[in-house]
């Protein structure tokens, strides 16, 4: 049984910020993931009460907010900012979370590939402030706050598995500085798009959301393709959950280097995920939900960008785990987001909020299990390995929680092993 040190899980990754192209992958970016085809039925988005408005675009050209300067950490001497920044992680202070979690719970389809839609209740989104969460006994998780969202957190089920991680932000300038850089390109080229009102009101919110890369539009015999090509770093989920990151990666790479879709693009070179998502803002607050269509057990990555203060808005809520969490600028945090309600509480009047997330639709799975094609196809093609495909859905989601890794402790050093 392979073990790891857990000494590899504080290693920085650096990136070269030039290399982030966000000005391309916006300008190219279309909205995708509403026409997934799901294996549930779909259902019309009614619009919701929400709390408050759609926020006006800051005043303010996003080229002359400071870089590295958030308004939350003002009052933080620069001798002490460099300390915290030149910090590394210490593995040894890595706590787990430990959360009552039945993964096998999880709402998962029939197929076994996405997840069971969640429907947001009327008045659900008007309750979202931090202080009528804390009424309602949700648990606060405060976020490294000593080391600016740099000090990892992983969240483990009752059996141990890691399920969710706080992953933080290398250390040192170069991530920071390209957060910054696409920060200030979220704001001016959402402001740029003159998003119609139409845009501003989907089941995740009111703030326009454009998606880039791979999916399956509804009633499509393959995957297609709108992206741009930008680099960014390779985000964290090899480290927490190697053996999910190798599969996502085979399924991937297959469909890549099939001669039938050579000619679909990655978003980035660096990352394994197919499809990504910006959440331009300028004051992002996701009402609760969950992105259904993703691979119920696969990880999305999440990464907040903008000036605000993480103590006083934009915490993750996560309503299975009622739990909330603070979320800083440039931080990163991996959950299930296809079988996690989540949501965001809003920032304050005059701060901005915008985010990224990339993640892996269920159906680009699918069509690699299926031998590049559709349930349909196949039936019509091969209906011996159709049969296989039908028996293998009540195992699909155990045989996904098998590539979590157990977070285990010996001797006081952290240990992690990717098999059950």
């Amino acid at each position: 049984m392979p073990m790891r040190s857990g000494k590899q899980y504080g290693q920085p990754i650096h990136i070269d910020p030039k290399q982030v192209n966000w000005d391309n992958l916006l300008q190219d970016a279309v909205t995708l993931e509403d026409s997934l085809d799901g294996c549930d039925k779909s259902h019309k988005h009614k619009s919701l009460k929400r709390h408050r408005s759609p926020a006006p675009w800051p005043d303010t050209e996003p080229d002359e907010v400071e870089a590295n300067a958030p308004t939350w950490a003002s009052s933080q001497s620069h001798k002490k900012r460099h300390i915290r920044r030149d910090k590394q992680i210490e593995v040894s202070r890595i706590q787990p979370v430990p959360t009552p979690l039945i993964s096998e719970d999880l709402p998962v389809t029939s197929c076994g590939y996405m997840a069971k839609s969640y429907r947001c209740a009327g008045g659900e989104s008007s309750g979202l402030t931090l202080e009528t969460l804390m009424a309602q006994d949700y648990e606060y998780i405060p976020w490294d706050a000593l080391f600016l969202g740099r000090e990892p957190r992983p969240f483990v089920d009752y059996k141990g598995r890691i399920v969710a991680v706080l992953a933080g932000r290398p250390p040192g300038d170069g991530f920071d500085s390209a957060a910054q850089r696409a920060y200030r390109a979220i704001i001016r080229e959402g402001r740029k798009a003159k998003f119609a009102p139409n845009e501003l009101d989907h089941p995740r919110g009111q703030f326009p959301a454009v998606n880039v890369g791979l999916c399956i539009p509804h009633g499509g015999q393959a995957p297609v393709n709108k992206t741009a090509h930008s680099d960014m770093m390779e985000l964290f989920l090899k480290l927490w959950a190697e053996a999910l990151h190798d599969h996502i990666l085979e399924k991937v790479n297959a469909l890549y280097n099939h001669p039938n879709f050579s000619h679909l693009a990655q978003n980035f070179p660096k990352s394994i995920y197919p499809t990504a998502a910006i959440n331009f803002g300028p004051q992002v607050q996701t009402t609760p939900h969950t992105d259904s269509r993703n691979a119920p057990y696969a990880w999305c990555s999440l990464q907040s960008f903008g000036r605000f203060d993480p103590k006083k808005g934009s915490h993750l809520i996560l309503k299975n785990l009622r739990y909330v969490i603070e979320f800083p600028p440039n931080s990163i945090i991996l959950i299930p987001s296809a079988t996690f309600i989540h949501a965001n509480t809003p920032v304050q009047e005059g701060e901005t909020c915008v985010s990224f997330t990339q993640y892996c639709p269920g159906n680009i799975i699918w069509f690699v299990d299926n031998g590049f094609m559709t349930q349909k196809t196949l039936k019509l093609n091969n209906e011996i390995r159709f049969k296989e495909v039908l028996a293998e859905k009540p195992l699909r989601m155990a045989k996904g929680l098998a590539m979590y890794t157990i977070y285990e402790e010996d001797n006081g050093v952290d240990t992690r092993r990717n098999d059950i």
